[in-house]
């Protein structure tokens, strides 16, 4: 788990590389541009989560009862 969460930082930062490299241009930024930023953004969340929590995430967490009881 935490080496798919490295993995993902890498793909976060080659995305990012790429972005700097292509908009360096007098364009704007395109179609292609905006999904490879969604990528980026998408990859540096999941890269984080999954580098420092790892197995953790999918741990079993207790779910506290009902305060009242509601019956329509």
């Amino acid at each position: 788990m935490h080496g798919f969460g490295a993995a993902l930082l890498g793909l976060c930062g080659t995305a990012s590389w790429w972005l700097h490299r292509a908009l360096g241009g007098a364009h704007g930024p395109g179609p292609l541009e905006f999904a490879v930023a969604a990528l980026a953004v998408a990859a540096l969340g999941l890269g984080l989560a999954f580098a420092f929590e790892g197995p953790a995430l999918f741990r079993l967490l207790p779910v506290p009862g009902r305060h009242f009881d509601f019956t329509p």
